[in-house]
């Protein structure tokens, strides 16, 4: 009986042995890829062509900045453009509250938020909404409470969506309101 010390030696020897053969018979069939090198070595060198010149480009200005990011979900509602709309009657007399503490949920943009579900008590008549962030993480959000990144207060909660009342910025000192709606996601 061989030991196992011996079984190892003894394979280790039989691999290098095999190495050693199919190394020396590469080398032996070779005979034809060393004479295709010879003779490609003597021909001369080919020249190499030159980088073609290229010709300029007419400058493309980037004229969309002002549109949403294609990489960012669009907000639910329809945003329509701001400039103009004060003076066409839409209400720009709110402000924001100066000095209210941030909530979790307004340092994230609404295209970066989900509804995820409701919760409802039956001594309550207001539910409560499921608003998963970014980071996955679940938060439950009543009427009242803000969220998003233009002072989006909670005004209307059912089973199937939440409605906020945005402030959005016109002007330094202009405000003008928006409502959103968020859907239940799906997911």
């Amino acid at each position: 009986m061989i030991k196992p010390a011996n079984r190892s030696f003894f394979i280790f020897v039989f691999i290098w042995t095999l190495n050693v053969l199919c190394i020396s018979s590469a080398y032996a069939n070779s005979h034809d890829l060393r004479t295709y090198i010879k003779e490609t070595k003597q021909q001369p060198a080919g020249q190499i062509e030159s980088a073609p010149v290229l010709q300029s480009q007419p400058r493309f200005i980037y004229s969309a900045a002002d549109h949403r990011s294609p990489f960012l979900l669009p907000t639910i509602s329809a945003v329509t453009p701001l400039i103009g709309q004060c003076e066409a009657g839409a209400d720009c007399s709110k402000k924001p509250i100066e000095g209210r503490a941030l909530q979790m949920l307004e340092s994230y943009a609404l295209s970066e938020l989900n509804m995820v579900g409701s919760l409802a008590r039956a001594d309550q008549s207001v539910p409560y909404a499921l608003v998963k962030n970014p980071d996955g993480v679940v938060i439950k959000v009543a009427v009242g409470e803000y969220m998003g990144r233009h002072h989006g207060l909670v005004t209307e909660i059912t089973s199937g969506y939440l409605v906020l009342r945005e402030l959005v910025a016109v002007d330094d000192n202009l405000w003008m309101v928006r409502q959103q709606k968020m859907l239940l996601s799906s997911y």
